[in-house]
């Protein structure tokens, strides 16, 4: 899978009862940090249950196809989620 990407990715949660070490899940990446305290929506391109999303926080990164996708590390009380944003 190194290297492509499914085109119709658009939001990938992944859940997990270990802890997650983001300096690891990021290594071999390109990231930019994006703060905590500024907000922003991701809108899906098709019909769900919400239409959009709010947070903050994550790592941008850009995919091998050039689009810009957010990495987001959620801790929960028993599982860590890892939130992965692909923007149009």
């Amino acid at each position: 899978m190194e290297n492509k990407c499914d085109p119709r990715l658009e939001h990938l949660i992944v859940s997990t009862s270990e802890k997650v070490n983001v300096g690891n899940l990021l290594e071999g990446l390109k990231w930019d940090p994006f703060p905590r305290d500024r907000r922003r929506w991701f809108t899906y391109s098709k019909q769900l249950d919400t239409l959009s999303e709010s947070f903050s926080g994550g790592y941008d990164i850009k995919r091998a196809d050039g689009k810009k996708a957010t990495i987001r590390v959620v801790d929960g009380q028993t599982q860590t989620f890892i939130n992965f944003h692909v923007w149009p």
